[in-house]
């Protein structure tokens, strides 16, 4: 080494900095990578995670349109009997007329309520 030009000496020691540069780069992006990867996991894990509850959420609406499709359909059905001529359909008997009353004025007051739950039924994407 000692028999190199200086030329030569300055360029092997430019070079062994460089290397050495090119050593704590290589270390800092090994870090910046670890800390990325961690980050994507953690995005992953929440994206299932709201995937998982976005399906729950689906499941329980789909259910309620059902449930409420039912009901409906049940009111439809009473609706009917009801307007049938009194002869066809037994009276309520021990007090249950007074329950009846009140839930025909409610279903009576629910019908714009439901026409707008039938509207919305179709209104799905």
């Amino acid at each position: 080494m000692r028999s190199l030009p200086s030329e030569d000496k300055a360029r092997i020691g430019q070079l062994i900095k460089v290397l050495a540069q090119e050593r704590r780069d290589k270390e800092a992006f090994k870090k910046e990578l670890g800390v990325q990867s961690a980050k994507l996991q953690n995005l992953e894990r929440e994206h299932e995670t709201a995937r998982q509850q976005e399906h729950a959420l689906v499941s329980r609406v789909s259910r309620s349109l059902c449930l409420l499709r039912e009901y409906q359909r049940e009111l439809r059905t009473r609706g009917r009997a009801e307007a049938q001529p009194p002869g066809d359909i037994d009276e309520p008997r021990d007090g249950a007329a007074d329950v009846a009353r009140p839930i025909a004025a409610a279903q009576g007051a629910a019908e714009p309520a439901r026409r707008r739950l039938d509207m919305a039924a179709w209104e799905e994407p």
